[in-house]
């Protein structure tokens, strides 16, 4: 009789597991049905292995940008077939303008940060439209190696006129550990760097339901930690981040000439610009002679690299305005700071393109109106006194 009962107790444990897994998975089901249905695609940065560039944005891809300390998102992000991000509308073909402009670098290029019609490469392309098709090729955490390799992979095939590259602070670091996995030719030049291949990582960011979850997770606890804005000015330490500069390394340096030749060889023209140093931006920093974006336009000017200076615009647009370029607490420009960088280009645009043929192309003036920055970013960009201090 003991031994029916133990049977008994025993199905009847497992019939209950059984229809609470169903329950669950149900569950699981309906909430991704749910979130599919309202929209809710999220996202940060996702990325995916490569077996030459690394990394790469996933193809034909969208998401709602969001940022787990909540200074912006809520807009939508797209990437097309080529895991570029653009603006989700139906783009320009490259043969119907005469002017094509390649945009390389790190995710100070992708923006993900902002709308699309708030960052650099979406301002440019709002005001050059019809006289030049401009391409965001910027990914998170590329270098000048990544970009190198970028050009011969993919960049090339568009046939750019101009190639403008930003340099960011972490990027000499960065080449220096990409260039320790990197697959070389005979003449020791990188030639790829095969990246990670995560099957499940691929399969869980196409579930709406897993990538809520982890914006949830995730902002709960950055929240949770984060504090004020904090400078600590005799430290140079901004919200505990030490602002790094490693001045010129070979290997960057190399490979930046490399890829100003590769663009020169196929008859475009090279521009590199370096982002300011936002610690110097915060504290006002007069004397920024040592700052990683001023060593590196020694460093074009002395080895015949064109530059387009960006940090006496953002030292005067901050004067002017009294607003801080950069968020609080995320490294990158803000939408005052895009604003800013695709006004000084536009400024210079003429004088980029030289005597080019396609200069005569354009046709008309450039002129550049900033837009007011979007609502749905979520930014507070005003520098006031006190939250300087």
């Amino acid at each position: 009789m003991s031994g029916k009962k133990s049977r008994f107790q025993k199905n009847a444990v497992l019939t209950l597991l059984m229809v609470n897994a169903v329950f669950f998975l149900l569950l699981l089901v309906a909430g991704e049905v749910a979130l599919r249905v309202m929209g809710k695609s999220v996202g940060n940065a996702p990325l995916e292995g490569h077996p030459v560039l690394h990394h790469v944005h996933p193809a034909n891809y969208h998401f709602q940008a969001y940022d787990p300390k909540g200074e912006y998102g809520g807009f939508s992000i797209y990437y097309d077939a080529e895991g570029n991000r653009y603006s989700g509308r139906s783009p320009a073909s490259p043969v119907e303008a005469p002017l094509r402009i390649a945009l390389l670098g790190d995710s100070f290029v992708e923006a993900n940060q902002v709308p699309w019609d708030s960052c650099f490469a979406g301002l440019l392309e709002k005001e050059l439209a019809g006289r030049a098709v401009v391409k965001n090729y910027g990914v998170a955490s590329y270098s000048p190696v990544l970009s190198y390799l970028q050009w011969k992979e993919r960049v090339a095939a568009f046939q750019p006129h101009l190639v403008w590259f930003l340099l960011y602070n972490n990027d000499p670091r960065d080449d220096r550990m990409y260039l320790e996995d990197a697959l070389k030719d005979e003449s020791g030049v990188a030639n790829a760097l095969p990246g990670p291949e995560r099957w499940w990582l691929r399969l869980l960011r196409r579930s709406y339901l897993a990538r809520f979850l982890k914006k949830t997770y995730t902002a709960w606890r950055i929240q949770r930690e984060m504090e004020p804005v904090q400078l600590d000015e005799q430290a140079k330490i901004l919200n505990g981040q030490y602002e790094e500069n490693y001045g010129v390394v070979p290997e960057t340096a190399e490979y930046l000439k490399r890829l100003q030749q590769e663009v020169e060889r196929q008859g475009g023209r090279f521009l590199l610009s370096a982002v300011p140093s936002r610690f110097n931006h915060f504290f006002d920093v007069e004397d920024d002679s040592t700052a990683f974006a001023q060593v590196w336009r020694r460093w074009a000017e002395e080895n015949g690299v064109p530059f387009l200076d960006l940090v006496e615009p953002f030292k005067s647009a901050k004067q002017q305005s009294g607003r801080r370029l950069f968020f609080d607490h995320d490294i990158h420009f803000n939408s005052e700071g895009h604003a800013v960088v695709a006004q000084t280009f536009l400024k210079h645009l003429p004088q980029i393109l030289g005597e080019a043929p396609v200069e005569k192309a354009l046709g008309k003036p450039v002129r550049f109106h900033p837009a007011a920055p979007a609502e749905n970013t979520k930014e507070n960009p005003r520098g006031s006194e006190e939250k300087q201090r």
